[in-house]
Order: structure tokens, then sequence, then C-alpha cells
């Protein structure tokens, strides 16, 4: 997969690159000077090093994708692993190529050139898409991003050249998100659906925010749910950068003093309060803690209102995830905006995910645990990996959910007496649960109902 990924560069850099392809060579080896000495004297180099390769766990997803058929079954793939492919860009051009212009001239031009063709496609275009990486159906959005801040953070640039007896050289960091397929698929029968009344879970959610958590938070304190104005949207009007307090935006009309503002570049999120307007510049309390791009969406918040949600345990400070309870917490929704009234400080966050694995508070009640294995219907039964467990009140509400591991089992902690529905699920499927009585730890079995 990475060697046509790696034609797939070459490709797009032949199609895209304002220059003849017959003009200059691409090399993908490491630029060492043995390497450059035995470079070509009459035309330019462009070097593609891959100098990295890592998951990129911001993607990673545990949802099995499904296929179903027309003979009444369903496919079910495991999700692919996606992994970020880091290259570094150098040109290398020789002496006698243009004569009445110095070499790092013309490198330099190149790079310019690359540069401009790469940030037109912030996804590699289908056409290009080289080898397997074209034979996938259907074709793949391919991520890329260029020449950010942090490429080669972890090695340090001068660390490289020295490591390969190189003087230092201008180059572009482009980073690359594959999908790699791990060819994982079940086949199994599409069945009926049945349903089961038990009791209701302490209801307690974990949440995914964004920024991380400034200052340690103690548990118990409440959560205030903050409106976000859909329109107008106000955009940065030049890039910001790390620890600014003054940013540009194109209009401060709708704009006041005190306002506090939602600041949404791709996965960064953060927030800032007005102290001061000086059209087409905004003063900000705090330094940004992220950099942000040109034309970076900034939207205003409205006051903050009391929910019946508070922090279920301490929230230490740099986590990105919040224990929460409370009986407003079926309302909470991913892209919500809640504010923490911190007695260190007020804090805002933007929920980007909802976990539907159970934490418990404990209760003067018995506490119970249920649990079980997920297996088909065959002589032999083979567990079912992958079936999402839901757990529904007695209003049909959905309080809780998990998924069972690789082998088909799943678990709910912290249960209490009560009524509640359990229903499992797998590519499409139905299964049913057992009754069973309330004990203090339940096991039971779920098989498919063919």
């Amino acid at each position: 997969m990475i060697s046509h990924l790696d034609k797939t560069i070459e490709e797009l850099l032949r199609r895209k690159v304002p220059l003849p392809s017959a003009s200059y060579d691409i090399s993908f080896d490491i630029p060492t000077k043995d390497w450059a000495s035995k470079l070509l004297k009459t035309k330019e180099t462009i070097n593609l090093y891959l100098y990295d390769i890592k998951e990129n766990r911001e993607l990673r997803t545990n949802e099995w994708q499904v296929n179903r058929k027309s003979d009444g079954t369903v496919d079910q793939e495991k999700p692919p692993v996606r992994i970020d492919l880091s290259y570094l860009i150098t040109a290398w051009s020789p002496a006698d190529v243009t004569p009445a212009t110095e070499p790092a001239i013309d490198e330099h031009h190149l790079l310019s050139m690359i540069l401009e063709a790469l940030f037109k496609y912030p996804f590699i275009p289908s056409d290009v898409l080289q080898g397997a990486l074209a034979m996938i159906d259907p074709l793949p959005e391919i991520p890329a991003t260029l020449a950010q801040s942090d490429g080669f953070k972890d090695q340090g640039q001068g660390q490289f050249w020295n490591a390969v007896d190189q003087f230092w050289k201008p180059s572009i960091q482009y980073v690359v998100t594959i999908p790699l397929d791990l060819h994982e698929t079940t086949t199994s029968t599409m069945v009926a659906t049945k349903i089961v009344e038990y009791g209701f879970i302490v209801p307690t959610r974990i949440l995914s925010i964004h920024p991380t958590i400034r200052e340690d938070i103690p548990k118990g304190i409440p959560l205030m749910g903050v409106d976000v104005e859909a329109t107008p949207v106000i955009r940065l009007g030049n890039p910001a950068g790390k620890d600014d307090d003054q940013i540009t935006v194109n209009s401060v009309d709708e704009l006041r003093v005190g306002n506090m503002l939602m600041i949404v570049d791709g996965r960064k999120t953060e927030f800032c309060h007005i102290e001061v307007i000086s059209d087409p510049q905004i003063s900000v309390s705090d330094k940004l803690v992220y950099d942000h791009e040109e034309g970076a969406e900034i939207k205003r918040l409205g006051l903050p209102a009391a929910l019946d949600v508070q922090l279920a345990a301490v929230g230490p400070a740099k986590s990105s995830e919040l224990q929460v309870a409370g009986g407003s917490i079926r309302t909470l929704r991913v892209g919500d905006v809640v504010m923490v009234d911190n007695p260190e400080k007020v804090e805002y966050f933007r929920i980007t995910g909802i976990s539907g694995h159970e934490i418990g508070l404990g209760s003067s009640e018995t506490i119970i645990q249920l649990g079980g294995i997920v297996t088909n219907a065959a002589a032999h039964p083979a567990p079912i990996i992958g079936a999402k467990v839901t757990l529904s009140d007695s209003n049909g509400m959905s309080v809780g959910e998990t998924f069972t591991d690789s082998e088909g089992q799943f678990a709910f902690k912290s249960l209490v007496k009560g009524e509640y529905a359990i229903k499992v699920s797998a590519s499409g499927q139905w299964h049913y649960l057992k009754r069973i009585s309330h004990l203090h730890v339940i096991r039971c079995e779920l098989r498919l109902v063919v």
C-alpha cells in the first residue's frame, strides 16, 4: 500500500506541478551525500523521503462496516486502520541546469511550485490514485496536510541532516493519511427482533471534549449549557498563532466587548473573551492555545444556562474527558458547548464524543452487574465480535450502550434495580436476551433468533 501511495504522489506532482515532467526526476531515496553526488547533472530532482509512519489515532473507530447482500445475508467488515505517512520534500538542482541563476534559486522556485500545487488538494484527487488505492470501492478520501508547524517535532530537522551528512536544506513536510484494510470480514443471516424488560442504570457518561482541561476541576462542579449562535459566521481575516492575544477578523459589525467567542478550525476548538475591538482586530483576555488558519470560523456564544449535570469525578488538567452525571445528561449531544464554573478558572468545552460505557456513582440500593456473551445459532456457537448492546429506560430512552469484545463478551457495571430494556444487534441482525433475575453479578448468553 505504501509503494502505491509513492506512485500516487509521483503522479500528482507529474500532473499538477506546472513544469514539463521530463524536466525533473522524482526520487524516494534517503538524501545522503553519496546519493546527491550521483544525481543527473542536466535536470532537477524532487526528493520525497518517507521518514515516519504512525497510526492516526484521532481517526480510529470501532464501528464495523455493514454491506447488505441480495441473498438476505450481510457482510461485516472491520474498519480500516488510518496510517499517517510523513514525507520530507526537497528540491535538488545541479549547477549547470540554468547557468544564469544559482542552484539555490532554482530549488526555491521548484519548492514554491510544489507548495502551490499541493495546497490546492487537501485530499488526494481520485484521478491520480495508483495501484491498490485506485481499486478500493468506493474510492477513499485520502487527506493530506502540508507544511505544518509541528512537522519533524520528534526527530528535529537538524538531527536528520546531520545523520545524512548534508547541509541543512529547505524542505516541506507532507503528511498523507491512507486506509489500511485489515481484511477481516464475517457473514451472518438477517434475523428478527425481541426485547426483554429489566431495570434502569445510573445515568452517567464520559464526554470527550476540546480543548483539554486547563486546571484541575473538583468533583461535583455543575455544568452549564451554552448556546452557539448559528449566524452570522465571522472568520479569521489572517492566520492566528499560539500565544497571540490579538486576532484579525473579516468583520466586527456583530461583535461587542464582553462577547465570548468560539474559534473552530478543523479538529481544533478554543474559546476567548473580547476585551477590546479595534477594527479589524480584537484583543482577547487569554492568549491563544493553538495556531489557526485564515478563514477559520468564529461564532458568538450566548449566556450559560444551568443543567442538571455535574462532574462525577475529578477532571484532571490536560485531560480530554469529563465524567459527568445527572438528570439532564440524556439531552447532551455531540457538538454542544458546555461551561464549567471552576473555582480556579471558568472553562468552556465543545463536546466531541459521548461514550456509552457506564461509570457507577454508587447507590443505597443493591448494585448489580450485567454481563454476557453474544454468539451465533450454529451447532457449535461462535462469538459475535462488535455486536452493539443497548440499554433503554422504561420510557424507551437510550441510557447506555457498549460493544462486544474479541470474545463476544460485554458488561454493564453499577446497575440498580428497576425496569429497563436490553437490545443487541450486529450487522443489521437483532439478538434476544434470556430472562434473568436481579443478582449481584449476572451472566447471560445471547444467540441469534434464526
